[in-house]
């Protein structure tokens, strides 16, 4: 997806120092960072983190980044407003709410950027990362990309019925085949590896609830187990691309 978005591996990581930094960068009115970091000089990931680190069962890991003393009298504010942490058994979860998401555009970057905010507090806080829940009051796609969004859904989206039991990330690497199930809340359930389609499949089927999963499971895994012996790259969902055999 960041590919066709034309994401590149360094404007995420710049858009990273820009949520966690606390500097401001010249002509910018604000950036996220300087709001996170800096909010009348309070540094709200710090607070976070002396609040769970106090008092793990704290509902106050909140920071907001939406200032009434300027938005009011500003036509410009952060459509991102507000992190919320929370810890459950020693897994902390966030959940984020934004005021106007552009989905096409902005999600994929600002989804990244939450997640990294996660990281950084469970490293400092010595926890485990669980999901993260974000909440739009208005959730849209500007005309400008509407051409664009109509591509990319018609090459990238499948249809079908939810799994009940979860859902599963498919991956290739050195040592084979990995086949890792997540609960619909995006916990990690379980981890299947191997080498051949066949014995994946055995050992996956009990853990899916309808058959059109099944289906789809067994073409990725298919896909997967020709990748890894030919030594081809494998993108789940992604179309497999064969080498050509040169004529002798």
């Amino acid at each position: 997806m960041l590919g066709t978005l034309e994401i590149t591996e360094k404007e995420l990581k710049a858009y990273e120092e820009s949520l966690l930094v606390k500097e401001m960068v010249l002509d910018i009115k604000y950036t996220y960072g300087s709001r996170f970091r800096n909010f009348h000089g309070i540094d709200q990931l710090d607070y976070m983190v002396e609040t769970l680190k106090n008092k793990p069962y704290s509902r106050r890991a909140i920071s907001v980044l939406w200032d009434p003393c300027l938005e009011v009298n500003n036509n410009e504010g952060p459509c991102l407003d507000l992190y919320q942490a929370v810890i459950q058994d020693n897994v902390l979860y966030m959940t984020a709410y934004f005021r106007s998401n552009d989905i096409y555009n902005a999600y994929p970057r600002n989804i990244y950027g939450i997640l990294k905010i996660q990281d950084e507090l469970c490293k400092r806080l010595n926890l485990e990362k669980g999901y993260v829940n974000t909440i739009a009051c208005s959730a849209h796609v500007y005309e400008r990309n509407f051409e664009d969004l109509k591509v990319f859904s018609e090459s990238n989206i499948l249809f079908c019925d939810e799994d009940e039991r979860g859902y599963f990330f498919i991956e290739t690497g050195d040592d084979g085949i990995q086949v890792t199930l997540y609960n619909k809340e995006g916990v990690e359930q379980k981890v299947f590896q191997g080498t051949s389609a066949n014995g994946l499949r055995d050992a996956i089927c009990f853990h899916t609830s309808n058959i059109e999963h099944a289906f789809y499971l067994g073409q990725e895994i298919a896909k997967a187990e020709i990748a890894y012996k030919n030594e081809l790259p494998y993108i789940q969902d992604k179309e497999l691309i064969l080498k050509k055999i040169k004529e002798m």
